[in-house]
């Protein structure tokens, strides 16, 4: 039986409401709301590890906005950079439990586009330093799938 090796936090849907509201005024083609969140854990080896299920919300403020992943790749993506506390203390937890991170060092990120056009970064980054976002977000709902 395979396991799982990824483990996501979802936004609030009602602060990704806003957020996409915020982006598609802007000519951005963001994630829907169901689709922003932040990944934890991402073990490629999808571990049979027996987590306990997970209701807590954290909060998270944002930092900054940053270009990640592969240029010109599937997973290459526009992200809020969060700053918090609680998330990178369950991402330590999991790691805690068996699971090993894909990358060497924890990132907490919200990806808002994949594949971006040559634009989205310069207007997300406009967006984040016009205050517009919300100052906290909300991610809940842990959630574990597979990583392929």
């Amino acid at each position: 039986m395979a396991g799982k090796g990824f483990v996501g936090l979802s936004l609030d849907m009602e602060q990704g409401k806003a957020i996409q509201k915020i982006f598609k005024l802007a000519g951005i083609d963001c994630l829907t709301p169901s689709k922003f969140h932040v990944t934890v854990i991402y073990d490629e080896e999808d571990p049979e590890i027996e987590i306990l299920k997970n209701d807590k919300t954290y909060k998270a403020t944002i930092t900054g906005v940053e270009r990640l992943g592969k240029p010109g790749g599937e997973w290459e993506a526009i992200a809020l950079i969060l700053d918090s506390p609680e998330i990178e203390a369950r991402h330590k937890e999991l790691q805690n439990a068996g699971f090993k991170h894909k990358h060497p060092s924890f990132k907490c990120h919200m990806s808002v586009v994949y594949q971006p056009k040559d634009t989205d970064e310069d207007l997300i980054e406009l967006i984040y330093k016009l205050g517009v976002l919300p100052e906290e977000l909300i991610f809940g709902d842990e959630h574990l799938g597979t990583t392929v």
